[in-house]
């Protein structure tokens, strides 16, 4: 919670990658990029609920398996041109039937495996001193 309205993180992680294929399912100490992306959501002390977009079974499957929630997306969302914002907006209208009320979204990206829960809260506290 923050500022009294829930914190929700969506966490992207499609099956192919057009750069490095497979890359969010590379491993770092045993965990593949999306579940260290996952459990850093999960410890933060801001974010209430856990959000994967995913077109890949096996990633919808674990994220379940950790208690996240899974969004099936849609192919035409996968493609490398697809901007950030539409996977967002994507999830978000899925979220809006869960959550009524206003929320944060924080977007957390796999590919960015060495920011941890206290990276995530540290930007919370930063922002909370600016509002």
């Amino acid at each position: 919670m923050f500022l009294k309205k829930k914190v929700i993180a969506i966490i992207p992680a499609k099956h192919y990658s057009s750069g490095l294929a497979k890359k969010n399912y590379l491993k770092l100490h045993n965990l593949s990029l999306f579940e260290i992306a996952a459990k850093s959501a999960l410890k933060s002390k801001y974010i209430d609920l856990v959000f994967i977009s995913s077109d890949s079974k096996a990633i919808l499957k674990k994220s379940k398996d950790l208690g996240i929630y899974a969004i099936k997306r849609d192919k035409n969302l996968c493609s490398k041109n697809t901007p950030a914002n539409k996977v967002v907006e994507h999830a978000i209208k899925y979220i809006k039937k869960i959550i009524k009320k206003n929320f944060f979204v924080i977007y957390l990206q796999p590919t960015s495996p060495f920011r941890n829960h206290r990276h995530i809260d540290e930007a919370f506290n930063k922002l909370k001193k600016k509002i």
